[in-house]
């Protein structure tokens, strides 16, 4: 049967003709085409009248394909041959579409239509039904049958021998034995019986049991219907066995299966268990019932199979139905685990008291309170990390090692704590949970706390600075620098700066008549607590003097004359407080110090020169001594290049010594008063 195609084209004023069709089968005995079969369809096209042929064509398939693997074929040129493979699918038709392919305008169809379909003999979803004669139990060979019904094609037909339209049915099956079972003609394995055979005798061995399969196979061997299977036990099961054995547990259990007299059975238990008191296999005539002490030195699923042996006849192991031994596994008890917090952890399907020990380890992990059953981990790391627990259980010397990928995120922990102490202030741990420990360390000991726990309250018992440490978890720290109490006074630092304008001689400032001073008077209000600084004059005689220039705790003055006598007041304030220091100031020269050696390794001569210096200062404290002023003794304070103290003494002779030896190399400031006078010179350390 054709389906042709009448195509004009102009071409002057004649309009030639041409025909093109596709071979297509006749609807019975060959009405139809197989899945996965490879068939060749013509594409003709015929000149009818004179004139050029300018058109090509694409051809389309629906459920098949082309030879080279596609579902379209352009530019089809004449008389050419189409290679088609239909697919296996539960829908039952293809179909074949020509199409003109180019642009001419002049080509027209005219008759007939321009596709065709296939009816492809499926046997997708087909499910063929088996019945089987009964199977003889274990140790009996008696030969039974197995059958297969019909199967049809569906939507296919054909006609009988009696010209009868009727379905087509499958004439060729494909079975599958058991191992060891065979056909009555010696068939064993997977085979196809002859047309129409749809039965088949079996004869089993001794000890085997299995499936018998059967599916239908179309009559070309292209496709198959669904597979129809039947499990045979014969009668061989497992009687007795405990429901489950907790990993560790080493109680003794029974396991027991149907007895068939005259097998032998073989059973086989996981490595270091043992049957009947023996090693983990064993073997006997009729022995259909064991005892097994099961062993934990190593990870096992606990699995226990039995197979039968008759002859030379063995069967596949058959496995105990029991739940077996869970395996030991990572719990994590804490829903989310954050890097440098405790997380919980535990091990499960594990009798405790059977543990000798678990040691938690892992790349980022710390363990900083306890190993065991029950662990609280810190992680180090952020990240994927895998945490491990090394078993060791009673009477074994080897580990079990079991693992757990755990998710953790990053750092959350932060502080936001105070920057004061002005006599009480509470201190915490952001974002910390509760069951997290924290440890609490200050330098220098200015302050009172508790050592553990947070939040805790830290209590003022000095004034200075302060490093506040939290060490968290013993793995993680935090720390802050803290002001502790008001500013106070501890000393005149940067004296060895308070030297004349230009070498010793007045400088007067262009345009006041004052005399300046080049260095510069500044107060240590300990550690720096102090915030802000105001500097004021109180008292001057005589003549007026000016604060030249500030900031913060250093300012420089300058007289209106020489021999003038002030009193400086300079306030320094933070948040807890202020505090007010004065200065009485003499201008005039500085008398240097006589040092011997200098530089200096171990210790300095001091020599305080005859003349009595005409520059001198000093704080109310040493205004309001009640020292006896006829009896002359001197004040000796060392000051390093930093502006801290580190020598003081008190001595009553003009020559004495100043040992060096702890010192650090660099230069020093050292300062030497009377009360009125003031000597002072700079010294060289050097080891």
């Amino acid at each position: 049967m054709l389906i042709v195609f009448l195509l004009p084209l102009c071409f002057g004023f004649s309009k030639p003709k041409y025909t093109y069709y596709v071979k297509q089968q006749s609807p019975l005995d060959t009405a139809f085409v197989y899945p996965n079969s490879e068939y060749i369809y013509n594409v003709l096209v015929k000149e009818q009248f004179n004139g050029p042929f300018n058109s090509t064509f694409k051809a389309t398939l629906e459920n098949g394909t082309f030879d080279n693997g596609q579902t379209t074929m352009d530019n089809i040129s004449l008389n050419l041959n189409l290679k088609v493979k239909w697919n296996d699918l539960s829908s039952t038709y293809g179909k074949i579409t020509i199409a003109v392919s180019n642009q001419d305008t002049a080509v027209q169809l005219v008759k007939g239509k321009n596709e065709m379909t296939e009816l492809i003999a499926s046997l997708k979803g087909q499910n063929p039904s088996l019945t089987v004669s009964t199977v003889p139990v274990l140790g009996n060979t008696t030969q039974f049958t197995a059958q297969v019904a019909d199967i049809v094609y569906p939507g296919i037909y054909i006609k009988n021998i009696y010209d009868i339209v009727v379905n087509k049915t499958v004439n060729k099956f494909e079975w599958t034995l058991p191992n060891n079972w065979k056909t009555t003609d010696n068939k064993t394995g997977t085979f196809t019986t002859d047309v129409d055979v749809k039965q088949i005798a079996v004869i089993p061995d001794y000890v085997t049991t299995g499936i018998i399969k059967v599916r239908g196979v179309n009559d070309v061997g292209s496709a198959y219907s669904e597979m129809a299977s039947q499990s045979f036990d014969r009668g061989f099961t497992f009687t007795t066995y405990p429901a489950y054995i907790n990993f560790g547990d080493n109680t003794t259990s029974t396991f027991a299966t149907t007895l068939f007299s005259g097998l032998t059975y073989e059973w086989s238990a996981p490595a270091g268990w043992k049957i009947n008191g023996q090693g983990n296999t064993l073997q006997g005539l009729n022995l259909n019932s064991v005892s097994i002490t099961p062993s934990f030195c190593s990870l096992t699923d606990g699995k226990i199979k039995v197979r039968l042996i008759k002859d030379t006849d063995i069967s596949d192991w058959k496995q105990c139905p029991y739940q077996a031994v869970a395996q030991p596994t990572i719990i994590l008890g804490t829903p989310n685990v954050y890097q440098y917090e405790i997380a919980n952890f535990s091990v499960s399907n594990i009798l405790p008291a059977n543990i000798s020990s678990i040691t938690w380890s892992g790349d980022g992990v710390s363990v900083p309170y306890n190993q065991g059953t029950g662990a609280q981990i810190i992680f180090t790391k952020s990240g994927t990390i895998v945490l491990y627990a090394s078993i060791i259980m009673n009477g074994c010397s080897s580990p079990i090692v079991i693992s757990k990928v755990v998710t953790v995120a990053t750092n959350r922990l932060s502080e936001s704590w105070p920057t004061e102490i002005c006599s009480q202030a509470n201190f915490t741990i952001n974002n910390l949970p509760v069951g997290n420990t924290v440890n609490w360390y200050a330098t220098p000991s200015l302050v009172s706390y508790p050592t553990f726990g947070y939040p805790i309250t830290i209590t003022k018992t000095g004034s200075g600075k302060i490093t506040l440490y939290a060490f968290i978890n013993n793995v993680y720290t935090i720390s802050k620098t803290i002001t502790v109490g008001a500013p106070f006074y501890l000393g005149v630092s940067n004296i060895s700066n308070l030297t004349m304008w230009d070498a010793g001689d007045f400088q007067v400032l262009p345009g006041t008549g004052y005399y300046a001073y080049e260095g510069t008077l500044s107060v240590a209000d300990g550690v720096g607590l102090a915030t802000s600084y105001l500097w004021s004059f109180v008292s001057a005689t005589p003549g007026k003097p000016i604060t030249w220039w500030s900031s913060g705790s250093m300012v420089d003055v300058a007289m209106k004359a020489s021999n003038t006598t002030i009193l400086l007041k300079c306030t320094a304030t933070n948040y807890c407080g202020s505090y007010s220091q004065f200065y009485s100031f003499t201008n005039g020269s500085i008398v240097p110090l006589l040092l011997a050696p200098n530089p200096s390794s171990t210790q300095v001569e001091v020599s305080i020169p005859d003349a009595a210096a005409t520059n001198s200062f000093m704080s109310t404290s040493m205004l309001a001594s009640t020292e006896n002023l006829s009896a002359v003794s001197y004040s000796v304070t060392v000051v390093d290049s930093y502006g801290l103290t580190v020598y003081t003494a008190r001595v009553k002779d003009n020559k004495f010594k100043i040992p060096t030896l702890s010192f650090r190399n660099g230069i020093y400031s050292i300062v030497v008063s009377d009360g009125t006078n003031v000597y002072q010179n700079k010294l060289i350390v050097k080891h």
